[in-house]
This record gives structure tokens, sequence and C-alpha cells, in this order.
């Protein structure tokens, strides 16, 4: 029988670290979106952090590979982590607030549960599993609310939008286990899945935004843009990747859950943005369902419960 990946203290710290940078990147989105278009964000994200990339892999020595089926899935990898997500998270923002999007966003393990279930050995679905994954999806449709099911508007949009990138995210993590398993370093991962969502996103983006090359930006835009692509995506993938390899994709999108409260943070503090009572609320739901999901609080509760359970017969 094919092993558990499991999360010990360092997986912890780098999940952690990781939800700082990827809450971060909501704020960062916004004040990005103030000046360009989404597609020119995403653009600019991808190919400044790709640029990040290859220089620290020169700066480390390091160098990527010519194969052609490595990079066959390098652009596969763009696709499902990069790309389509990207594009969808920062489109949606145009229409919802960046700490909703990130609520809605943490339903990424309710997803990666379902793929994993279909393409993996050691990541199965459990009663745990199956709780947490009911339980989360209630939460996120208490944050999408039942309006949106009754009149379709361009919040509804956004929202569905979220969710689509959330999809999105589950395969891309799914997928990149292959990489850790072929002994292919996070950097490169990185670095390759990089090059390859900008050699798809800058034509894409000059044919939609030709002003791109001459558009004026404020300080204020290119700091955020810069903080999106070296701290959020570049540095963020690298920890990412290594966070898959170590603990597996389940246990890596597990950072979902606290990223709706670094998002949330940042953005009252940076932009005054104040949350509606229904997206604490489903926030609180979905984060008590990935906490089932992941296990780990269900096993430490049945512990305390079997010990006192002990303990009681022992007097008796």
């Amino acid at each position: 029988m094919t092993p558990q990946l499991q999360m010990n203290t360092k997986s912890w710290g780098q999940l952690m670290l990781l939800s700082v940078l990827w809450g971060g990147s909501f704020l960062f989105i916004e004040i990005g979106l103030e000046e360009l278009p989404p597609v020119s964000v995403v653009a600019v994200r991808v190919s400044l952090a790709a640029v990040f990339a290859i220089i620290f892999m020169k700066l480390t020595a390091q160098k990527l590979s010519k194969d052609i089926k490595l990079w066959q899935a390098f652009f596969i990898m763009a696709l499902f982590n990069n790309v389509m997500p990207f594009l969808l998270i920062t489109w949606g923002q145009q229409h919802i607030l960046g700490g909703v999007a990130a609520i809605i966003n943490a339903s990424t393990p309710v997803f990666t549960i379902v793929v994993a279930q279909m393409f993996t050995k050691d990541e199965k679905l459990n009663a745990a599993k199956v709780v947490g994954l009911a339980v989360a999806v209630i939460g996120v449709s208490l944050v999408i609310g039942f309006d949106a099911v009754l009149s379709f508007s361009s919040t509804s949009a956004g929202q569905i939008a979220i969710v689509g990138a959330s999809v999105s995210y589950a395969i891309g993590s799914v997928y990149g286990r292959r990489f850790g398993r072929a002994g292919i370093a996070p950097l490169t991962v990185t670095t390759g899945q990089l090059i390859a969502g900008t050699l798809v996103l800058l034509p894409l983006a000059f044919f939609l935004d030709p002003e791109l090359i001459t558009r004026s930006l404020s300080i204020r835009v290119v700091i955020a843009l810069l903080a999106l692509a070296i701290l959020s995506t570049a540095l963020a993938y690298l920890i990412y990747f290594r966070l898959i390899a170590t603990a597996g994709a389940t246990n890596a999108t597990l950072v979902t859950v606290i990223i709706p409260v670094t998002a949330s943070v940042l953005t009252w503090l940076v932009l005054d943005e104040q949350l509606p009572k229904e997206a604490f609320l489903g926030m609180t739901v979905i984060s008590l369902g990935l906490l089932i999901l992941d296990g780990r609080t269900v096993r430490w509760i049945r512990g305390k419960l079997l010990a006192k359970g002990r303990v009681g017969s022992e007097k008796e």
C-alpha cells in the first residue's frame, strides 16, 4: 500500500509563509487593476516573475533542461497553474472584493480532493475527507449566496470566475506532483512554468491591450506589480512546489485555509475594504470543512476522547 504523505513542522512553516505571499496577491491585484486591464496585470505578473526566476537560476548555477517532453509538461502546468487561474481571479476581482475572492478560492482543496481521488494512489478519499468536503461546499455556498443563483449579475460572474480558478489550481496541484517524483528541482519547475506562461500571456496581452508598452503607471501600481511578480508568484511557487513534493498536493492546498485571513487583513489595512457578514460566516464554515478534510483535527479529538475514556475506566 502506498504511504500517505504527511505534514511536518517544516511543512507547516512553509505553509504559513505561503499564505502570506499568496494572501498579499489579492491586494496587489486590486491595486494593479486601478490602471491596467486584467490580461495586462497577469502578463506583467508572470513575465516579471519569469525574469526573476531566470536570474535566480543563474545566480545558483542551475540550468533549464532542453527536454521537449519536459517543456510540454511545463506548458501544461503553466496553463492550469498560471494562465487560467490568474486570468480568472484577476478578471473576477473587478467585480468582487479581494477578501471575498480569497475566501471562495479556499475551495481549491475541495476540488483537489476530487482530482486526486481520480488520478493518484496516495491521496484517496476517507470518511473525514468526505465530511470535510461537504462542509466546505456549504461554506462556499454561504459566501456566494443564494441570490447569485436567483439573479445572475456581474458579482455572480466574478464569483463563478474564482470557482473556475480553484478548479484549475486543483488540476495543476495534482499534475505538479510528477515533477517532484521525477526529481526535478522546485526552482526548475517554477522557472519552466513561468517562462511557458509568459510565452502564452504576453502575445495575448499585446493583442488585447496594445497600449501596454506605452502606458504610464503610478509608483503605487509599479510597486504592487513588482511585489505581485517577485513575492506572490516567483518566490511563492518555489515554496509551493517544494511543499507538494514533501507533503502532497492535498496538504499543499491547505494554504487556502489561511489565505482568506491574510488577504482580508491586508485589503482592510491598505484599501479599507469591509467584508460582508456572510463572507465571515462562509470563511468559518470553509475553514471547519478543510480542517476536517485534513484529518489531523479529527484524529486529535478522537485521541482525546479515547484517552478520557481510558482514564474513566481506570478510575472505575
